[in-house]
């Protein structure tokens, strides 16, 4: 298994002009916007507001770009894409052909999936220290006024919250691998797995104001409760008993079915797996040999 997902890393960051513009596109892209910043500097430009913040605060909202409503709302689709053309361009190309006979095709697709997931999760990561740490620094040097930074002894929490998102944006991030594995298992080209892996995506960010208007129509206010069930609202609700031991608060006035801690780590972990075993049959199905 450790033979397979190292192949499928190399695979995938093999891929390097479709990595740059997706899951490359991030990091890269904050890079230069940070040198174009310091140039702005040293000729004289007000850039206080973008080099000049603290390291914190960019360091863990650069996780939202996976987890949290609107800004995962765009910012998986770069990701999403990536995944969605790995997996469906292997029908295309023909490659499964060649791999299925050399391996067990639920040991293929969950070292494809795992692979994915931690490549996304690095991504972010390296965005995340480019916002923070890199961006600080580099502000430093150019002699830009930067805000103060923790005191020592919030430090630690600082350090247990960004565990904390990493973790999450992981659990994100196979969650979204399942959806490209899934649309790409369902249509088998690339364009079919790129409209319905985005859809899926935009489905579950949107769930819950698609359950109001739903409720509103057929008039039934409990059906809002749904959105319990869903990976966003999970991963949002275990974050919020994480870091202040309470159940998140969403907002919706019907909303009543607030979940435990244990309840929604049991439901994460009971809808990833669902999700998986689903590709893994649909795969271990098909005919692909031919």
């Amino acid at each position: 298994m450790i033979n397979l997902l190292r192949a499928e890393w190399k695979k995938l960051v093999g891929n390097r002009m479709l990595a740059g513009f997706t899951i490359w596109l991030y990091p890269v892209g904050l890079f230069a916007f940070i040198l174009v910043m310091g140039v702005i500097f040293v000729f004289g430009g007000d850039v206080g507001a973008e080099l000049g913040s603290s390291w914190e605060g960019p360091m863990l909202t650069t996780w939202n770009l996976v987890t949290r409503f609107p800004n995962a709302s765009i910012g998986r689709l770069p990701l999403l894409a990536f995944m969605a053309v790995m997996v469906a361009g292997e029908y295309e190309w023909g490659t499964w052909k060649s791999l299925v006979p050399r391996s067990a095709r639920w040991k293929l697709l969950l070292a494809k999936m795992l692979a994915m997931a931690l490549i996304l999760v690095f991504s972010i990561g390296l965005t995340s220290l480019i916002s923070g740490p890199f961006r600080y620094t580099f502000s430093t040097i150019l002699g830009v006024e930067t805000a103060p930074g923790l005191p020592s002894a919030e430090r630690v929490t600082f350090y247990q919250a960004y565990v904390l998102e990493t973790l999450l944006a992981f659990i994100q991030s196979m969650y979204l691998a399942c959806f490209a594995s899934l649309s790409a298992l369902l249509t088998r080209t690339i364009v079919g797995s790129l409209l319905l892996s985005f859809g899926l995506s935009m489905l579950e960010m949107l769930s819950p104001i698609l359950l109001m208007l739903l409720s509103r129509i057929l008039v039934r206010p409990g059906m809002v409760n749904a959105y319990a069930y869903f990976p966003s609202y999970l991963i949002d609700n275990l974050r919020s008993w994480v870091l202040h031991a309470q159940p998140v608060y969403t907002g919706f006035p019907d909303f009543s079915n607030d979940m435990g801690a244990g309840a929604t780590v049991l439901l994460l972990t009971v809808l990833l797996c669902g999700f998986g075993l689903l590709c893994i049959w649909l795969f271990q199905r098909q005919d692909i040999t031919n």
